[in-house]
């Protein structure tokens, strides 16, 4: 049943750990590539290659070394990546700006297609 759902929130829980191990920790078995796709459709790609070591940047606990906006993003890439079949979005993109909201919105379309969303 866990599998079947994912969750983005308002506040995003990350771990202590790389970005690219918190993306996938969606769906621990994903290759690295789908671990970038994931992160393209949720529009974080482009903040984490302008930091200095890209996906495997540490991240302090909670992501407190990232934005408020980034660690949402990076809660919806790995939601994108778990692929659920429920998918619960609460405010999820309330601390994006209006250009990258649309953007996830986009994504969010294509990824709710199929799927029970709310």
């Amino acid at each position: 049943m866990r599998r079947q759902i994912g969750v983005a929130l308002q506040e995003s829980v990350l771990f202590s750990g790389t970005i690219r191990d918190n993306i996938r920790y969606g769906r621990l078995e994903a290759s690295d590539e789908e671990v970038m796709a994931a992160a393209r459709l949720a529009n974080a790609d482009q903040f984490i290659h302008r930091l200095p070591q890209g996906y495997q940047t540490p991240l302090s606990e909670r992501g407190s070394n990232l934005s408020q906006g980034q660690r949402q993003l990076l809660a919806i890439a790995r939601a994108i990546l778990a692929n659920p079949t429920i998918l619960i979005l609460d405010e999820a993109t309330s601390s994006v700006d209006t250009r990258t909201e649309k953007h996830i919105q986009a994504a969010m379309l294509h990824l709710m297609q199929g799927r029970t969303s709310f």
